[in-house]
């Protein structure tokens, strides 16, 4: 259930949960200030698990960040996924969150990919989905607008104990900004758009998901 402002993501209760628990037990059962790191360590959870409401701003063709972050890198690429020219932007979360992923621009959900096989230039080959996601480090999903531009949200995870949650299905719609899954203790996220999509940051700059256009997406 998706809460108010304010609160927090459900996937960051579980982490909470563990460490009030053994703090719990730790301060039953030996001196307090024994317990104070678990206590800590369940504000923290909290605040980098937070969930804030974020205001979409109201720019046609306009792409959002779909995680808060900093840019990396921009430049023009093949995209791995669509077999297009590309212009890629790279970003990097936070370790501090919130971890929280959106979609970029609204449209449909036209294809997902986990893992890569082999490099292949200075691109990828996409494995199916099904892929095991933990072994590959892995995950994209593009997502295409009602006027056929195709975005593609590439998360680069390594080899980690923690899978990312994606709430997206193959055809179902999505609202630009709106909250579409959770990258837990962040990534590196690609965006693959148009090639001649203008690019609206640059590199070094904090973003916020959402909330901050990234691109605008051309029409001619």
């Amino acid at each position: 259930m998706r809460m108010r402002r304010g609160y927090i993501a459900r996937e960051g209760w579980p982490f909470i949960a563990v460490a009030i628990g053994v703090g719990t037990v730790v301060h039953h059962f030996f001196a307090p200030p024994w317990a104070a790191p678990f206590w800590f360590a369940a504000l923290v959870f909290a605040y980098v698990f937070r969930d804030p409401e974020r205001r979409i701003p109201p720019v046609p063709l306009g792409v959002v960040s779909p995680v808060d972050g900093r840019v990396l890198a921009i430049s023009n690429c093949a995209d791995p996924y669509l077999d297009r020219e590309a212009l890629r932007i790279e970003l990097r979360m936070r370790w501090y969150g919130s971890y929280v992923l959106r979609s970029p621009i609204e449209g449909k959900v036209a294809s997902q990919w986990a893992g890569v096989s082999q490099a292949v230039g200075a691109g990828v080959v996409a494995e199916p989905v099904e892929a095991d996601l933990r072994a590959t480090g892995r995950l994209a999903v593009c997502v295409r607008s009602d006027e056929d531009d195709a975005v593609v949200i590439e998360m680069i995870l390594g080899r980690r104990l923690f899978r990312p949650s994606c709430e997206l299905e193959i055809g179902g719609r999505i609202g630009q900004g709106q909250r579409c899954g959770m990258i837990q203790f962040g990534a590196r996220v690609n965006i693959y758009l148009p090639a001649n999509a203008r690019a609206e940051v640059q590199a070094g700059r904090g973003v916020r998901a959402g909330s901050r256009v990234i691109a605008t997406l051309i029409h001619r």
